[in-house]
């Protein structure tokens, strides 16, 4: 069958219907538009510190 995506919907010309890979969805949109996907989030920059979980333990006196 079709891959998920908008398509002409096959019960009112005037817009489109979202297949969602089995079955068409209640979503639809103006014919000739294709909505947009929301923004995916900002990723979190990323700095070289570390939680102290994750710093090196200090180092251990040898017991002789």
């Amino acid at each position: 069958m079709f891959s998920a995506g908008w398509y002409p919907d096959p019960e009112n010309a005037q817009q489109q219907r979202y297949w969602d890979g089995h079955a068409w969805t209640s979503h639809t949109a103006p014919n000739g538009t294709t909505p947009t996907q929301t923004q995916p989030l900002p990723v979190a920059r990323q700095t070289n510190t570390f939680p102290r979980a994750m710093e090196a333990a200090p180092a251990k006196t040898p017991f002789w």
